[in-house]
């Protein structure tokens, strides 16, 4: 991966560089360059081919791994280039020079790149559709920053202020402000949006709606099957180059497993056997503590799949290599920032600690799969539909009454977690209340695309900010075939009765994977769980974890935020009665307040 910055500043001193460059402490580059204008240092950091030119009147400066290359380059003039010249930087300044900012139009992949234009005086930063890329950026002070990670505004001296919306949010799950980051005044640039900067002046916009895809009828099932298999495979093969070492985060479900027979059977890939790479809880006998509708032996199915495909060189990590506290240090070390799913931390950091040993230099991944090749289809779209206009109904309800809705927030536990102090939710509550009742997609009567666009998020998700932020750390690409650009829209065009029938849900990938995987897993109605050891784990360390939520209540800055007396409740509890049904709230309350603790004693220690 390539880690990306610039600054613009009418005065700048020329230690920029250095100081960003020293900021970037968790990952080590062997590859740097950066250029110099009389307004602008840029620069590109890496430990393959640091991807910055100058082109003609722009400087290019991207991390850009692109797909269906050939589409694109018999669009533009490379009449007088050999193949092996024509870089992914050289691909964009081309498109740019004919397209200008519709270039993005065309491009199809992982980038996240800026342009300067020395002539305009404007940058324009632009990021791919769901690709594992991400870019911060801010004005101010007259001068406009921006980094592939959050580090370089801290050493600046840009983040100062926490954004108790985005806080607020992650840990309620549920979405912030589109663009927002857990500091005010920094923002991280949406998928399928681009920004320019141009006299002290910017501005962002949106360029890929996936909303506007229309239903696509073919004369029968079969049409549909063939087509999914057709662009699935055509989005496995353009991910894989010559150049690099593959594997594969293989779990036991449909996701995974289908990319994985499409991976052996793709002619672009001749790095066999393939290394894939599973998570096995160590835990026995607990199938009846996730209910009837999942499953915990990831490990059964996965070596099903490998057993079925051949020529799998499979490989199990147990996640005992960290604790659980352990694993959240290292997360927050990683990204910089609170995240999501802090119960998975300890594992992901493993398996992903193990793919780097084995000198892997790009993974494939799936987790796109749930609301694109794998959609399990709605049972019933009409009762979705009635159940958003009752929830619309019950806001204006609560809309007239600011102390009704207080207390309805409060005791809606799938949308407040209470971790969360409350004085933080008064200060916000209108802001909250927006958020929480806002419908991006209002105007789709599609209720089958709606859902699953509710699942992408495809104009404010962070998700491929995070995975750039590991990737970069354990300096290998993650690339996840599932959201694909084409792909995506094909799937987004099926319509939903080809996804469900009576019977059965995820017809469509079934139907499609016949001969292709194991018919244990193909017909497998369960869904893998991975983070049931995670009370295990929790109890291992409990005085541990005791003794730092007293440290952090002594914090009163920290208590502004959290109601760390949640937490402690959670630890008396695992003292007494240790039960795995409680996975959820150990996860979501003690966990995640811990984690939100350290970063907030992180950032009151910078500030």
């Amino acid at each position: 991966m390539n880690y990306i910055y610039g600054v613009y500043n009418s005065c700048l001193d020329g230690n920029e560089n250095q100081l960003i460059e020293s900021s970037i402490s968790n990952v080590s580059f062997s590859q740097k360059k950066h250029l110099k204008t009389e307004e602008i240092i840029t620069g590109n950091l890496s430990n393959r081919t640091p991807q910055l030119i100058e082109y003609k009147n722009w400087i290019i400066n991207c991390y850009a791994r692109l797909d269906y290359t050939d589409e694109i380059i018999a669009l533009l003039d490379f009449k007088n280039y050999n193949t092996k010249d024509i870089s992914n930087e050289l691909i964009i300044a081309k498109a740019y020079e004919k397209w200008g900012k519709d270039c993005v139009d065309f491009l199809i992949g992982e980038f996240v790149f800026a342009i300067w234009d020395k002539q305009e005086k404007e940058w324009f930063i632009a990021k791919d559709h769901l690709g594992s890329t991400g870019v911060y950026y801010t004005y101010q002070n007259n001068q406009f920053v921006f980094a592939s990670s959050l580090q370089p505004f801290v050493k600046l001296k840009l983040a100062n202020n926490v954004n108790e919306i985005y806080f607020v949010g992650i840990l309620a799950t549920w979405r912030p402000k589109d663009g927002e980051s857990i500091y005010k005044k920094i923002f991280h640039l949406p998928p399928g949006h681009f920004i320019t900067f141009k006299n002290n002046r910017l501005q962002k916009n949106r360029y890929w709606f996936p909303e506007n895809t229309s239903t696509l009828n073919l004369k029968n099932s079969n049409d549909y099957i063939e087509g999914l298999l057709d662009y699935y495979q055509k989005a496995i093969d353009t991910k894989l180059k010559p150049e690099d070492r593959y594997g594969i985060m293989l779990s036991g479900g449909l996701d995974s497993s289908s990319a994985l027979a499409l991976m052996a059977k793709s002619n672009n890939f001749n790095s066999f056997p393939i290394q894939a790479f599973t998570y096995q809880m160590p835990i026995q006998n607990k199938e009846h503590l996730v209910g009837k509708h999942n499953f915990i032996n990831e490990l059964f199915f996965a070596q099903q799949t490998t057993q079925y495909l051949g020529n799998i060189e499979h490989h199990v990590v147990n996640g005992e290599k960290y604790s659980v506290l352990e694993g959240i240090e290292k997360m927050l070390e990683i990204n910089q920032m609170p995240f999501h799913g802090v119960m998975n931390a300890f594992w992901i950091l493993e398996i992903n600690n193990y793919i780097q040993q084995h000198g892997i230099r790009a993974v494939i991944s799936a987790q796109g799969g749930n609301a694109t090749v794998s959609w399990a289809g709605l049972k019933d779209p009409e009762n979705v539909q009635n159940w958003f206009k009752g929830k619309t109904s019950f806001s204006r309800l609560i809309k007239r009454n600011g102390r009704i809705f207080l207390n309805w927030l409060q005791s809606y536990q799938s949308q407040f977690n209470p971790v969360i102090a409350k004085n933080i939710i008064q200060r916000n509550e209108t802001e909250i209340y927006e958020i929480l009742n806002s419908d991006d997609f209002k105007h789709i009567k599609n209720q089958s695309i709606k859902s699953r666009l509710n699942i992408l998020k495809p104009h404010y998700t962070t998700h491929g900010q995070i995975k750039q932020d590991m990737g970069m750390y354990f300096n290998f690409d993650i690339l996840d075939p599932t959201r694909d650009k084409k792909l995506i829209e094909f799937c987004l065009s099926v319509p939903n009765e080809q996804f469900r029938n009576k019977n059965q849900d995820r017809v469509l990938i079934r139907t499609a994977c016949k001969n292709l995987l194991p018919e244990t897993v193909r017909l497998n109605p369960k869904r893998g769980v991975q983070y049931y050891d995670v009370i295990r784990k929790t109890q291992q360390i409990l005085p541990e974890l005791e003794s730092l939520i007293n440290e952090l209540k002594t914090h009163k800055e920290i208590n502004e935020y959290l109601n760390l007396n949640s937490c402690s409740n959670i630890i008396k509890e695992l003292k007494n009665n240790p039960n795995y049904k409680e996975t959820n709230r150990c996860g979501k309350i003690l966990l995640a307040g811990i984690a939100f603790g350290l970063f907030l004693k992180k950032h009151l220690h910078h500030n």
